[in-house]
């Protein structure tokens, strides 16, 4: 599982679902994240990061697949994720309609796939 074992693993899992925060590695930095959709997690990000509630973050993606759920994509979008994801590049997409408000600004969401197996 590389940094954790599958028991901490659990343990972040846990954390999540129940509206806390965790820590995470990606290939530049450590992130503290929750749960996207979960309205009271992001008010505890916002504090924890001293954020002003109502500016999105960026959502942290496992794959191509997942993006999708979240933005609209297209052939050009497709090529440029293959040719760079995961990596540390945010795209800034179109959002669903199915993202709550806090998750998207005007519209459109950013979202990163980085590149950690830990």
């Amino acid at each position: 599982m590389g940094i954790i074992s599958w028991n901490e693993f659990s343990k972040a899992v846990k954390a999540l679902q129940e509206g806390k925060l965790v820590a995470f590695p990606t290939e530049t930095v450590y992130g503290i994240g929750a749960i996207a959709d979960n309205e009271n997690a992001y008010r505890l990000l916002c504090q924890a990061k001293n954020r002003p509630e109502g500016k999105p973050f960026t959502l942290m993606c496992a794959n191509l697949g997942q993006v999708a759920s979240v933005a609209k994509i297209d052939a050009r979008i497709v090529s440029l994720m293959k040719a760079f994801m995961p990596g540390p590049l945010t795209l800034l997409l179109p959002a669903r309609k199915n993202l709550p408000p806090h998750a998207a600004e005007n519209g459109v969401v950013g979202v990163r796939v980085p590149d950690d197996e830990a």
